[in-house]
């Protein structure tokens, strides 16, 4: 018994799973096309293919008043040819059937009676009026609609592109939502192109009907006057009645299809089928039911025209317009007690009280650097900017909003971190800015500029003067470089400041994943994470990379047995980072420094003092202005002679050192001897910091 059970469940879902292959199916239709147009059917056959035209137009029709997007039947323009071709293959069928035997089978001869009722001349103007509507106004219309239709979507779909973008790189949606909604645009605009094309084949479908139908009845006579010996009055008769009957039952399907077609480019996407919008819609203003009723009322009383369906409608129309004022009470009834509740309406003020971490405003002038459709590369060079940061700095920078503002200068552009600006500055779109990093003496013809990054004197060119300027020794950026650099260094500025607690949690999550136990043994027993937290600012401040987590982690559970001041174990991460600090900075294992004079550090370290922000340096105004300018020489001298320096100290004096220069020579790199003795590089000294009133 259960292998009968078993062996039944096995061929039914065979027949399911051959029922299933649409692909199949699909074949067989395309190969009864052919067979439909080479060899003659027999009538049964050509009534349940008549009818079967007419189910399917009629579903299609009714599933487009069920679309809630036009996309939800994509397959349509397809469709439309392939019962085009349906149509056409259907008509040989009929016409070959009519003139080869005068009979099309019953559901041919049914129409043919229904219409003509004993008078071919009214049935045949009857079936012309049908193909006038047909070819004039729907498919006319139709035609038009799709081709507009698809100009929009084409000309509207990289503002579409742009706006994905954006809210991509807001952090709006995701990769995956983004990639969806590129698809989808993609989609309609393939969709509405192939409508275009389609609606062309409509057009010529209704003119081949015409055609056909001339054809058949021409081809009759002449077959019943020439082969069968009717009179021309008998033989006229016999074949209007079969042509009749079959321009009508090809082309009412074909009319639906049309009908079909013109809902389908009509339609807008909404949140409901055609019938729910249009009922809702059209009684969202009683006030014009209510006139549209008077009028049927005064209609009705005028001597000569009928009353009683002028009276019945006004009537409905009245009825109609009470019913849509309670729909319209019932949701003003529900949304009283909330109001009343909540008369301030606090919650609507929330939408307003979030901060983009990061938002990049630009000008109008600047619009096309963020719009692919022009050319504009903005949008992927932030993206590049914060892969860049991340792979430099360990640091993973949050999306960047890109937006228009109409109060800045055209070509201006802000970069403002939690709405505070941290950097400005204006670019020349199709322009490119030559800098003069030093040895050019022939000045270019332009607007002469101090590139906005480093302050360096640079003159704006156009695309022309490009190829004079790099003869000349110039460095020569395009635009959006030099938004996209000036972007970075802000960015890199700021590192310690986009250091948030959630963005640390993240961090801690990614080095758990990897290294579990450093994780589970340090934070936050032996190490807090408000300690990490300030340590990683710290370091972010003179942008040494943290992507070492697991080396910080355990650097400071070392320095925490020790103390737990922060400067000190800031300076304890950095010796066990110093390949990392250092590495970019050894030329040839070698590293090349300035040194402070003993006298001077001697003083300038018992000029240290604790205060609330951590060590700082307090010595007299003037021993600092003095110190100042000499180091400026001296860095000045040094890069005049190619070197890059940076200065070196004892490590109790480099942090205060670096503090207190953070602001007066924020480039300036100070490490300290411990430093370099963890690296084993050769300390090459290129100069000495002294000052005379040491």
């Amino acid at each position: 018994m259960s292998a009968v059970v078993a062996s039944n469940n096995q061929g039914g879902g065979g027949l399911r799973g051959l029922l299933g292959r649409t692909e199949l199916w699909m074949a067989g239709a395309s190969i009864a096309l052919v067979v439909m147009l080479i060899l003659p059917l027999p009538t049964a056959v050509i009534d349940l293919l008549l009818v079967f035209n007419l189910a399917l137009s009629l579903s299609v029709l009714l599933a487009t008043t069920y679309l809630q997007d036009p996309l939800e039947l994509s397959s349509f323009p397809s469709l439309l040819l392939f019962m085009a071709l349906y149509r056409l293959a259907l008509s040989i069928s009929v016409m070959r059937a009519i003139l080869g035997g005068a009979d099309a089978g019953s559901v041919v001869a049914s129409f043919g009676n229904l219409v003509l009722a004993g008078n071919y001349i009214i049935g045949f103007v009857l079936f012309l009026t049908l193909l006038i509507v047909q070819f004039v106004v729907v498919i006319g219309g139709t035609s038009r609609i799709a081709d507009v239709v698809a100009r929009f979507t084409l000309d509207a779909m990289p503002g579409k592109q742009m706006a994905i973008d954006a809210d991509l790189n807001a952090g709006m949606i995701t990769e995956e939502v983004a990639r969806q909604r590129r698809k989808k645009v993609s989609a309609e605009s393939d969709f509405y192109g192939a409508m275009d094309g389609a609606s062309k084949f409509v057009k010529g479908d209704g003119l081949a009907s015409l055609m056909t139908t001339a054809i058949n009845l021409l081809g009759g006579i002449l077959v019943g006057v020439v082969q069968h010996g009717l009179d021309v009055r008998t033989s006229l008769e016999t074949y209007a009645l079969l042509t009749v009957g079959q321009g009508l039952v090809i082309q009412i399907p074909g009319l639906l299809m049309s009908a079909a077609s013109g809902l389908i480019v009509t339609r807008a996407a909404s949140e409901e089928n055609l019938s729910h919008d249009l009922v809702k819609q059209l009684t969202a203003r009683p006030d014009t039911l209510k006139a549209a009723a008077m009028g049927c009322f005064l209609l009705g009383v005028v001597p000569g025209l009928p009353k009683l369906p002028l009276l019945a409608l006004g009537l409905a129309l009245m009825l109609a317009a009470r019913y849509a004022l309670q729909l319209q009470a019932e949701p003003e009834a529900e949304a009283t007690p909330e109001a009343e509740a909540s008369p301030d309406q606090a919650g609507d003020m929330r939408q307003h009280l979030p901060l983009d971490t990061l938002c990049l405003e630009v000008g109008y002038g600047l619009v096309p650097l963020a719009l692919k459709s022009e050319g504009g590369l903005l949008l992927e060079r932030i993206t590049g900017l914060r892969k860049a940061v991340a792979q430099e700095l360990g640091l993973v920078v949050p999306p960047i909003r890109v937006r228009d503002n109409l109060t800045i200068n055209a070509n201006g552009y802000l970069l403002k971190l939690r709405g505070v600006v941290i950097a400005e500055g204006q670019i020349l779109p199709r322009f490119f800015l030559a800098l003069n990093g030093g040895g050019v003496r022939k000045p270019l013809d332009g607007e002469h500029v101090a590139d906005p990054t480093f302050g360096l004197p640079a003159t704006w060119v156009s695309p022309d003067q490009r190829g004079e300027a790099e003869r000349r020794g110039y460095i020569v950026i395009d635009a959006a470089s030099v938004c996209i650099t000036h972007l970075g260094e802000a960015v890199r500025q700021h590192a310690a400041a986009l250091l948030t607690r959630q963005e640390l949690a993240e961090l801690i999550e990614v080095v758990k994943a990897e290294n579990p136990a450093v994780v589970n043994d340090l934070v936050p027993e032996v190490v807090s994470k408000a300690t990490l937290q300030a340590v990683l600012q710290n370091l972010l401040e003179e942008r040494v990379p943290i992507r070492d987590l697991v080396t910080i982690l355990e650097a400071l559970g070392e320095a925490s047995l020790r103390t737990n001041n922060l400067d000190e174990m800031t300076e304890h991460v950095r010796c066990k980072l110093a390949r990392v600090v250092l590495g970019p900075l050894l030329a040839a294992g070698e590293l090349p420094a300035l040194q402070l004079d003993p006298m001077l550090e001697r003083r300038l370290a018992d000029g240290i003092g604790e205060t609330a922000f951590g060590a700082q340096l307090q010595i007299p105004p003037d021993l600092l202005r003095e110190f100042v300018n000499t180091l400026s020489d001296r860095l000045e001298q040094a890069a005049a002679e190619g070197y890059q320096p940076v200065l070196a100290c004892s490590r109790r004096l480099r942090l205060p050192l670096r503090r207190m220069m953070k602001k007066l020579l924020s480039r300036l790199i100070v490490v300290s001897y411990d430093e370099v003795a963890e690296t084993a590089a050769r300390l090459k000294q290129i100069g000495t910091v002294t000052v005379s009133s040491v």
